[in-house]
């Protein structure tokens, strides 16, 4: 039977959080004794027609043709998470689908959660910095102009902050057709630069040499690192494949390019205890951390601790971010308006006063 929507162009796009919330749906169905076939049909009935829903349908139908869920799972969404066909794939090899399920929905949340402070650490400076430009647009576009007149009657020479004021004035009117649908473009490209691939490492690379922002940043992907490999590893994945899955969550490309070179050295029969030994790509108690897993056979539960770690001091970072940020942004938001309003009445002010009406 061919399947009309199976173009990548028609394929839906799950959500990060959607994806947690069916995952874990459908490992406390698998948990509680209900057959595949069964807890997919019952979550498809409550997504109805919608995109979602018509695709749970077909995944439905793949399941009940003899298809694996990992393999119609690949088929039917779009760009979903590597990692996250993989574990499936593995939990239907080794007959725990239902475990594997319901670590991959904690590592889902997990995930969610640290998007969410990233985002929370990032909305927030960008709106009053905005916020800041439009006020001061606006002063330039409105309130300058209405008091230039009653600087031509004065007949003085004005300050410079105030002729300064004016110029500025003067181009914002002026050039407002030009600047306004440029600065819309460089939005949109901007934004679609972020969500290429190599948009998204490279806005990465950039941000984590940042003050404040740097050490933040690494500690959510050093989280999501550790936390899919531990999850790869758990759900009996071997170490090179788990290593090659586990780049995709790799802070910036030299620690990808440093997981690709361990899933070959591995291959070739070297300890991951020695590898992460000799590098000096991730942190030291990362490598010191995952020499003690091994050595101990209990890697999986090591990874786990520490990507709870690594969380832990991202919210911490995202506090102390706030915290230090927020002040700053009023305060300079504060120093943009009150200069062009002190650039317009300086002139007033060094006549002695409002002039009589």
């Amino acid at each position: 039977m061919r399947h009309h929507n199976s173009s990548p162009n028609k394929q839906p796009r799950i959500g990060l959080a959607t994806l947690g919330l069916l995952t874990q749906k459908l490992a406390l169905l698998l948990r509680s004794g209900v057959p595949l076939l069964d807890a997919l049909g019952a979550i498809t009935l409550q997504h109805g027609r919608t995109p979602l829903g018509r695709a749970l349908s077909q995944v439905h139908q793949d399941i009940a043709g003899g298809r694996r869920l990992s393999t119609s799972l690949r088929k039917r969404f779009r760009r979903l998470p590597e990692h996250y066909v993989e574990l499936i794939y593995a939990g239907e090899e080794s007959g725990s689908l239902g475990k594997v399920l319901e670590r991959l929905g904690a590592d889902l949340e997990h995930e969610h959660a640290l998007r969410r402070e990233v985002a929370q650490a990032s909305l927030y400076p960008i709106f009053v910095s905005v916020a800041s430009v439009l006020i001061g647009a606006a002063i330039l576009a409105f309130i300058v102009p209405a008091f230039k007149e009653l600087y031509a009657d004065f007949g003085v020479e004005l300050p410079a902050l105030t002729r300064a004021s004016l110029a500025a004035s003067n181009a914002l009117i002026g050039w407002w057709p030009i600047m306004l649908p440029t600065t819309a473009a460089l939005g949109f490209a901007l934004v679609g630069l972020v969500t290429l691939p190599r948009g998204t490492l490279l806005v990465r690379g950039t941000a984590q040499h940042l003050p404040l922002y740097g050490g933040f940043l690494r500690a959510c992907a050093l989280s999501r690192l550790t936390g899919a490999l531990g999850t790869l590893i758990g759900a009996g994945i071997a170490i090179p494949s788990a290593l090659a899955l586990a780049a995709g969550a790799a802070p910036h490309r030299a620690a990808r390019s440093e997981l690709d070179r361990w899933s070959h050295m591995t291959l070739q029969g070297h300890s991951l205890s020695s590898l992460a030994r000799s590098t000096l790509v991730f942190p030291p108690e990362m490598s010191h951390m995952i020499s003690l897993g091994e050595s101990s056979g209990r890697l999986e539960e090591v990874l786990g601790t520490l990507s709870g770690l690594y969380h832990r001091e991202a919210s911490e970072q995202a506090a102390r971010i706030k915290v230090l940020i927020e002040p700053l942004l009023i305060a300079l938001s504060g120093v943009i308006v009150g200069t062009l309003l002190l650039a317009v009445y300086l002139p007033i002010f060094e006549l002695g006063g409002v002039p009589d009406s």
